[in-house]
């Protein structure tokens, strides 16, 4: 499937996610982050967008997960539906459980999260903090209503169906990707030796490490619950990440103050809503010979390096590696996925240089997937969700192919950097 224009396909789902904050931490993470969190009321038209384009994801996952899975012991069913469901709601789940009770307390508060999670004409999937992580959590209600709703997926998702699913939709509003629609904030999900993670941080899910809370995820009549060690807190702005992450992104975030890059994404006025980076790592900037990265960072060479940056960022269309968020104002919205065997999708993005694009090509293998840039560079670590854009890792630092003649980046001169972008200095 070919998309070259991405504007008439819309093919608009996933976005946006975060990091895990541990009991010590989680005082300190609200202090820095409660201005910006807001609360997104959960209401009919905030949701069927995502259950629109999500159901056509759940099948695929279905499919996949029945050819790949067989022989898996997983705590929750194995089913696509839901057999040895209780006859309870989730939150009459939540509510009789010992290990969840200040979670249920605090739905209780939410009225429209209670009628939500009380609902049997829908499904949902929570992530349920157990009681000795929430007791850490200041009673901050606004706060409490983003934090509660982050937990919660308009998804069916039983472990089975988690090991073959990149990135969640939740109930919570990504505010900062979407300016004029609901666009679900979404969780990134990863597996390892060690159990599953979220948003990048290990954690313990149905308490695979720890038997003694609970030890198998609970069907309800209307959904599934895993308990977690772990509150999911929402993410930091995508500058401050890159702030925050220097052994990773130090070049970078030098590039971007002197270029003068930086201000652009620091005003409002100016800043684009939403957004995909693509960031060479520091070990990216070392491919480039050392004649030329001294002309980048020089004051003969800022404009340069200023063009450059500007072809890493891609305004206004969140890539993920299973979906995008378009722009939009009448909420139209689609999906892709990559998840069934053989799955590739190529798609055509602007840039902030406008008269130069990136090719993408997305492919995968259930949970495994791959996003090439212009065929040649390769996304080493995809879907870093900021706030405002999500983030994707490259070993290269990236130019106009049609303007490079090697692939190789150390064989790049300066007088190659001049050639590239000659009509614009």
């Amino acid at each position: 499937m070919k998309l070259h224009n991405p504007v008439p396909f819309l093919f608009a789902v996933l976005a946006f996610g975060s990091e895990i904050v541990r009991t010590e931490s989680v005082q300190a993470a609200f202090e820095l982050r409660a201005a910006r969190v807001k609360e997104a009321p959960i209401t009919q038209d905030s949701t069927h967008i995502q259950l629109h384009a999500q159901a056509k994801q759940v099948d695929l996952l279905d499919k996949t997960t029945q050819r790949n899975s067989a022989g898996l012991n997983f705590c929750a069913s194995s089913s696509p539906s839901r057999p040895d469901a209780s006859n309870l709601t989730i939150f009459q789940l939540l509510s009789s459980s010992k290990h969840t009770t200040i979670l249920a307390e605090y739905i209780k508060q939410d009225h429209q999260l209670l009628n939500t999670l009380n609902d049997t004409e829908a499904v949902h999937t929570v992530f349920a903090p157990v009681d000795d992580v929430l007791k850490a959590i200041p009673d901050q209600k606004k706060l409490i209503g983003f934090l509660l709703r982050y937990h919660i997926s308009p998804l069916f998702l039983p472990l089975r169906r988690l090991l073959f699913t990149r990135t969640v939709p939740t109930l919570a509003r990504a505010e900062g990707l979407c300016k004029h629609v609901f666009c679900p904030a979404r969780l990134r999900v990863g597996h390892g030796p060690e159990g599953f993670a979220i948003n990048a941080q290990p954690l313990s899910v149905n308490n695979s490490r720890a038997q003694s809370q609970t030890d198998r995820a609970q069907i309800g009549t209307n959904g599934v619950i895993h308990s977690i060690t772990a509150v999911l807190m929402p993410p930091l702005d995508i500058l401050e990440y890159l702030d925050l992450n220097p052994t990773q992104f130090s070049t970078f975030d030098l590039a971007l103050e002197r270029s003068g890059l930086h201000r652009r994404f620091t005003e409002v006025k100016n800043k684009p809503v939403g957004g995909t980076w693509f960031v060479p790592s520091n070990s990216a900037w070392r491919n480039l010979d050392q004649a030329v990265i001294s002309f980048l960072f020089s004051p003969q060479g800022r404009p340069y390096l200023r063009l450059t940056l500007e072809y890493h960022i891609v305004p206004y269309w969140t890539l993920f590696s299973d979906g995008i968020y378009p722009l939009q104002e009448d909420g139209e919205e689609g999906l892709f996925s990559t998840a069934s065997p053989g799955g590739r999708i190529q798609i055509k993005l602007p840039t902030l240089r406008p008269d130069y694009t990136m090719l993408i090509d997305l492919s995968g293998n259930g949970r495994s997937s791959e996003i090439r840039i212009n065929t040649y560079d390769v996304v080493c670590q995809p879907d870093i969700f900021a706030n405002d854009a999500v983030l994707h890792i490259v070993d290269n630092v990236l130019f106009p192919p049609h303007k490079l003649r090697l692939p190789d980046r150390g064989s790049i001169t300066v007088q190659d950097i001049k050639d590239i972008w000659a009509e614009y200095v």
